[in-house]
């Protein structure tokens, strides 16, 4: 439960810097750059712990979707060389609400789900 909570504060943190981010000023900004680099991996990292910690978790809610939040780093950083922040940012604005959206639904049910949280 914990790491479903963490995954979620992750996405709220991230979202707000997204409204004034765009593949042009992500060119030019390393600040920005940097900003949403390191909130798509953090994103990746949580939901690839959750996948390998609790995996019943993650098969009992595939609309978590949690293998295309633990995949989305590697479209933007892995698929080319350099990185190409037009897809960092179109991955980071397509992703990142939907990966929120999905996990606040099932929020008040993970207390009662029997998924070995512990």
């Amino acid at each position: 439960m914990d790491r479903l909570v963490g995954l979620s504060a992750a996405c709220r943190r991230a979202e707000p810097i997204l409204p004034e981010m765009s593949p042009a000023n992500l060119q030019t900004n390393d600040r920005r750059q940097l900003a949403l680099s390191i909130a798509v991996e953090l994103l990746d990292e949580i939901a690839v712990g959750i996948i390998k910690t609790y995996p019943m978790l993650s098969q009992a809610h595939p609309e978590l979707r949690l293998t295309l939040a633990a995949a989305m780093r590697h479209v933007p950083v892995h698929r080319d060389d350099p990185i190409s922040f037009d897809r960092l940012w179109w991955t980071a604005v397509r992703d990142i609400p939907d990966c929120s959206a999905r996990i606040e639904a099932l929020l008040p049910d993970a207390d009662t789900a029997d998924y070995d949280l512990a």
